[in-house]
Order: structure tokens, then sequence, then C-alpha cells
């Protein structure tokens, strides 16, 4: 009894009961989300795991390349990699 707006795209993922899915989100592979969470609008979640009870504010990008960026050698900047999964716990 979840509420999935039309204007999301859901690709694989586990949408526990009593969520909130606005209008404009991206819910991808490998993604979780726990019940009475609540994903608000134009959301990209990706390689994620969010508790129950949670609330991702309108805009939030999670698990896809972020700005992590560090030095080489020759201190120019380069992107940084992120090979882990995000969580986010109950609150």
């Amino acid at each position: 009894n979840s509420v999935i707006l039309d204007r999301s795209i859901l690709k694989n993922c586990v949408i526990g009961s009593n969520c909130i899915i606005s209008d404009f989100i991206i819910v991808g592979d490998s993604c979780t989300i726990g019940e009475n969470s609540v994903i608000l609008d134009r959301s990209i979640l990706k390689n994620c795991v969010i508790g129950s009870n949670c609330i991702i504010q309108s805009g939030v990008t999670l698990g896809e390349a972020g700005f992590g960026y560090e030095r080489n050698t020759d201190f120019e900047l380069i992107g940084f990699p992120h090979f882990e999964k995000v969580s986010r716990k109950q609150y």
C-alpha cells in the first residue's frame, strides 16, 4: 500500500510498505527502501539502502558519481570513484 506517482521510474528495486515515492524519481538497480519512508521530487537513488522511516529530500542523488576528487602526482584534479553501496539507516 505504498504510493508511487506515475512519473517515477523504478527498476529492479525493493520498496517497503507505506512508502511515498514522489514525481520524477529514479530508483535504480540494487536499491532497497524501507517501510514508511518518503522520497521527494526529482531524486535519484542507485545502489543504495534506505532504512525505514526515512525522508529523502527533493533533488537528492545517492549512489552515483559525486563530487569526490583527488589530486594526481601533477596536482591535477581527477575524479575519485565511489565503490561502496550507500546506506541510510532508520532515524
